[in-house]
This record gives structure tokens, sequence and C-alpha cells, in this order.
């Protein structure tokens, strides 16, 4: 668990409740997610506001194997373009052995995420941007949007909240969600998507419907860290413990992407 620790009187919620359900709304999210317990994600707040010194920028550091590029990624696009111009090649057979090695995946360790929120909330969803590079089709990979993901928070603060938002993003770092065809509500990178269906699958390097992840370590630690220090004053919210899959969602809609494993989120409460 990250060591900095929400201190927040009741008093001090009530007079946010009363006054600004914007900072409440934030400090209750601070409050979740410091109850989160995992030696493979680490966070931290980089900006706070008010007084009351709350938080609502963060930066969180995942510590997941997953894929951050391939060897070649300007070759991509031609290959592409030539294996649908050639018939001889069907759908799910490996690419010609001469561009195989252009399309090999790259792997990294750390990753970091940017969640900022905006004074809208919960009415506008947060920002999340990666700020290390990754590939995967739900993330942009490059240009001006590079490391949006799209991890859809529409519903973010409605039913469900901070401490949820962050395994669903370290679940999309392992490759256990990821929507990947052409179809609603549609990949934020779509070659990525075409590299993932096209050749990732075919070659078992992911795989939902096999179960071949990136990364299959727990997100959430069961047993208390040495470190957690000081407990909130009040009492947090406790989510459930559950490590399976988060439905993955396209930011600005609220979508479903195909897995198997769902984490029951529970309705938030004031």
């Amino acid at each position: 668990m990250s060591k900095q620790q929400p201190l927040y009187s009741q008093e001090t919620l009530q007079t946010l409740k009363r006054g600004n359900i914007w900072l409440y709304r934030l400090a209750k999210e601070h409050i979740e997610l410091a109850t989160l317990k995992s030696s493979v994600i680490k966070w931290e707040p980089v900006r706070r506001v008010s007084q009351f010194s709350i938080p609502d920028r963060y930066m969180v550091t995942y510590y997941l194997k997953s894929i951050v590029g391939i060897a070649d990624p300007k070759a991509l696009p031609q290959i592409l373009h030539d294996l649908k111009n050639r018939a001889e090649t069907a759908e799910g057979q490996s690419f010609p052995i001469g561009n195989i090695e252009a399309l090999q995946p790259l792997y990294g360790e750390q990753h970091t995420l940017e969640i900022e929120f905006p004074p809208e909330y919960p009415q506008k969803p947060c920002k999340l941007y990666f700020k290390t590079d990754i590939w995967h089709p739900n993330i942009k990979s490059e240009g001006q949007f590079k490391g949006k993901v799209c991890g859809n928070t529409d519903g973010f603060g409605l039913t469900y909240g901070l401490y949820q938002l962050v395994l669903r993003i370290g679940e999309i770092i392992q490759y256990k969600n990821y929507h990947a065809i052409h179809t609603w509500p549609f990949p934020e990178d779509s070659l990525v998507a075409d590299w993932v269906t096209k050749f990732a699958e075919p070659n078992n390097i992911v795989s939902l419907e096999k179960e071949i992840y990136t990364d299959d370590k727990s997100l959430i630690s069961l047993e208390p860290e040495a470190d957690e220090g000081t407990q909130p004053e009040s009492a947090p919210v406790t989510p459930p413990i559950n490590n399976s899959s988060i439905k993955i969602k396209k930011i600005g809609k609220i979508e479903n992407f195909p897995t198997e494993r769902k984490l029951i989120i529970r309705p938030k409460e004031d």
C-alpha cells in the first residue's frame, strides 16, 4: 500500500458534504483508495486542492509484465495491407516468415498511469493517460492522444469508485481485458487491434478465449503489508476483495467488453 494515508475526521467530511460536494467525493475516493493492499500497484497524490489538501490527481504505478510495443511498428500497416491482399494467407494463419520479427512484442514491467478528476466530477468522468509506453488495443499508442485509455469512466463515481478503477486498469495492462474487434464500442487503437487479432492471438501471445495473459499476478494482497502505516480516522469504504476481471468500457460511452470474469461492483455509499 502507498504510505500516503488520508486523515479526514468525520467533522471534516460532514463540513465538505454540506459545503462542497466535489471535495467531499474526492475525499471519499482518497479514503477508499487507501484501503488498497497490493504488492504490484503503488499510488501517490501528485496534486492537492483546498485547505484540506485533498488529492485531485494521482500517479499510479503498476509492476506487471505487459506489452509496450513491437519490434518495428512502422512495418505493421504494410504487413496488414499485404495480408489482406493475399488470398493464400487464411485467417488465423501466421504471417510470412520474413515479417515475423517485425511484429514480435516488446515487454516492460513498470507502467505509470495519471488519473485526474475534473471539477465537474462525478457528472464528468476522470481523465486517464499512461505516461509510459504501452501497446494495447484500448490505449492510444501514438499521436496527440498517446496514452489515452478507453477504460470508460462514465459510471465512475456512480456505480464504482477509484479503488475499482485502479484494479480495472491493472487487468487492462495484464491483457485480461481488451476489445480488439472492429465492432461497437470499437478499439481505441485500430492498428494495435489488428495486430492482436491477426498476429498475437493466432500465435498464442495473448488470448481471452484461451486465457493467455501477459501477467497473471494477483492485483490484491490478501495479507496485510508491513508498511501500512496509520489508518484513516474515518471509517473507509471497504471494497469487495475480489481480483476477477472487470468489464472494460470505452470512454464516452458505457460499454461491455468480451470477458467471462466480472468484478462485482457495489454502489458507492456517501
